[in-house]
């Protein structure tokens, strides 16, 4: 991967690596140094990785845990990453309402059991479950059963939301 590659890929890549570890748990101010870190980390690679966007993902997330277990603070941790206001400017009432609905769908997938989190944070990146098995060295049964509970989980809890807001 040239320089001028790896720019392009960062650019590219940077905002969905930082989406997928959130999606997981972890607080965004790790979300952040941990991204950085797995990014730097893979142009330290000088082009030696074949799938750049897998291997960063699969590096942040070792970083993130090597630093929650040596806090010992995950559970606290994703609590502050649920609370994590969503950052922008003001935009009209379409936006905001988006805005809103995009921080509702995050703090879903946060309550999410840690395992489905994960399986729905590849799946949300785009990987079949085949290749999310792989990954995370699960059977494709385990990725397909985490995703169904994953699912099940979310269209409840959005249910849930949504007759409360009418009520």
């Amino acid at each position: 991967m040239t320089h001028e590659e790896f720019e392009a890929f960062f650019r590219k890549d940077y905002p969905n690596l930082i989406r997928h570890l959130t999606i997981q748990g972890f607080p965004r101010d790790l979300v952040t140094d941990v991204a950085q870190e797995a990014m730097l980390r893979l142009f330290r690679t000088q082009g030696g990785v074949s799938q750049p966007q897998r291997w960063v993902r699969v590096t942040a997330r070792h970083i993130a845990l090597d630093a929650c277990r040596r806090d010992a603070q995950r559970e606290r941790l994703s609590q502050q990453a649920a609370e994590q206001p969503t950052p922008g400017p003001a935009q009209p009432d379409t936006a905001v309402a988006e805005r809103n609905q995009a921080a509702m769908v995050l703090r879903l997938l946060l309550e999410l059991p840690p395992r489905q989190q994960e399986v729905m944070a590849w799946h949300l990146d785009g990987y079949r479950p085949e290749e999310i098995a792989e990954i995370l060295g699960s059977k494709r049964a385990t990725v397909d059963s985490n995703l169904r509970h994953a699912r099940d989980k979310l269209r409840k809890a959005w249910n849930d939301d949504e007759r409360g807001e009418a009520e």
